[in-house]
């Protein structure tokens, strides 16, 4: 086995071990440059790569439209945009470990990376500017819901639409003080109430770990 292959066996382990204690969950929302942030970085990195390209796909993005990425990563989503030629990509990303290897890896100038919480975006994204929205396994963190979907509502435009990947399965023993969302009627009936159209599907891409449920909101 491979040095490369065995730190990610021993990584598995380890976050299996503590995927449900509270400084664990708090770095799979926000990845710090510890131990445990190389972790979490990891794991969702194997995790978060085919389905953020299916969801990306699912947004049936055109040349040339605006998309907003919440919690962006290691990039697996920004790619996936990129071959659609938008306009201008916004990556919405709290976590400064993950800026900071988002910035090298996009030298970009349609691809911007912003520190800003993804519920405070006035003086940087105006009203019904984004034409798509993606978010991939952080609608768990996001407290409270109602002022996050709010402000998706007031930035996407009249006609927009968004995909919220969630594994509702996987996050289940996450520490229930730092991810609060983990029911999908409470999810959904949260975007309803704020306006959206709501649907979700069940996709399954051939491994227990690519499985989400992808919610499509359109207003």
């Amino acid at each position: 086995m491979s040095d490369s292959k065995i730190v990610i066996v021993v990584f598995r382990w380890l976050y299996n071990k503590l995927r449900h204690t509270r400084i664990m969950t708090q770095n799979m929302r926000s990845p710090g440059n510890g131990l445990l942030g190389h972790v979490a970085r990891s794991v969702m990195s194997q995790g978060n790569e085919l389905v953020s390209q299916d969801a990306a796909e699912r947004l049936d993005i055109k040349t040339g439209e605006c998309v907003l990425e919440v919690g962006p990563g290691n990039g697996h989503g920004i790619e996936k945009i990129l071959s659609y030629k938008p306009s201008k990509i916004l990556g919405i990303e709290i976590s400064d470990s993950y800026r900071k290897s988002l910035e090298n890896k996009f030298e970009n100038p349609n691809v911007v990376i912003l520190a800003n919480d993804a519920k405070e975006l006035k003086n940087v994204v105006p009203d019904s500017s984004v034409d798509k929205l993606l978010a991939v396994n952080v609608v768990y963190f996001l407290e409270p819901l109602e002022s996050y979907v709010n402000e998706f509502y007031r930035i996407i435009k009249k006609g927009g639409e968004g995909i919220i990947a969630c594994k509702f399965h996987g996050v289940a023993s996450f520490d229930d003080s730092v991810a609060v969302n983990k029911d999908i009627d409470f999810v959904t009936s949260s975007f309803e109430k704020g306006g959206f159209s709501v649907s979700h599907a069940n996709v399954d891409l051939g491994s227990d770990f690519s499985k989400y449920t992808a919610i499509t909101i359109k207003k």
